[in-house]
């Protein structure tokens, strides 16, 4: 026959006293579950899945004054902003193959026409007539680009390497000998995302920085007694589709 439990009458007489029961009475009962704190817990581990993407797991343990202990687990996805290696020279030809053949046979034909199909409405296109030339190159809209071989304007396109006097040119003048003046349509040599043939007094400053959405294919031909000289051509992606923004004539200058 079971016997009833006898209760206690534990009334203290103090405040203090009280308090000191409830906190022996909770640690009796959290020795007997093998908790090791009596608050609510709360764990953050983070994740490292193969997609970069960080995963917290928040893990939430309830210790209730029984024998059993729920635990609660919850994911917090928190996307970490990636950064686009650049393209490969590899990556480069091969977004750049369909296009750039097209582009550079245009400029052999002075077809501006079919360069202004490539030259991105927003950001135009700009001509550098070193890869050094500082200051504010020349931008022209697909528009413009069209009509440039008929503009009498003489532009002024920076200064000459050396001698530091002002290039005025119009557009008609500035082809010949800073876009075309060898064969680039039939190159030695095609380089893609390279550095330049390494020529003039100063940094090479209007070359951008390869990136996912920016590349550029120089052309360039040897000539027998004289420097090498090459064509670069920038194009930037917008969405789906690569524009042309620069054209940048590389060779000796002085």
């Amino acid at each position: 026959m079971r016997m009833p439990h006898k209760h206690l009458n534990l009334q203290p007489r103090s405040r203090r006293t009280r308090g000191w029961l409830t906190l022996i009475w909770l640690y009796g009962v959290s020795a007997l579950l093998g908790c090791t704190a009596l608050p609510p817990a709360v764990e953050k581990t983070p994740l490292s899945p193969p997609n970069a993407t960080l995963l917290f797991v928040t893990v939430e343990v309830t210790r209730v004054f029984t024998r059993e202990v729920v635990v609660t687990a919850t994911l917090e996805p928190t996307l970490i902003p990636t950064v686009s290696a650049p393209p490969t020279p590899g990556i480069a030809q091969e977004a750049l193959a369909p296009i750039a053949p097209i582009v550079i046979s245009a400029l052999r034909d002075k077809d501006l026409t079919t360069l202004a199909q490539f030259v991105q409405p927003e950001v135009g296109i700009t001509f550098s007539p070193y890869p050094s030339s500082g200051g504010a190159p020349l931008t022209f809209t697909p528009a413009q680009v069209e009509q440039l071989l008929q503009d009498q304007t003489k532009y002024l396109w920076g200064h000459y390497d050396g001698s530091g006097l002002p290039m005025e040119l119009t557009f008609e003048e500035y082809y010949p000998r800073y876009i075309y003046n060898r064969d680039f349509a039939n190159p030695n040599e095609v380089v893609y995302n390279g550095g330049g043939l390494g020529y003039g007094n100063y940094p090479y400053q209007s070359l951008p920085t390869p990136s996912a959405t920016v590349a550029w294919v120089e052309y360039v031909v040897e000539k027998e007694g004289d420097f090498a000289e090459g064509l670069i051509v920038v194009f930037q992606k917008e969405g789906e589709t690569w524009y042309v923004t620069q054209i940048i004539h590389d060779g000796w200058t002085i």
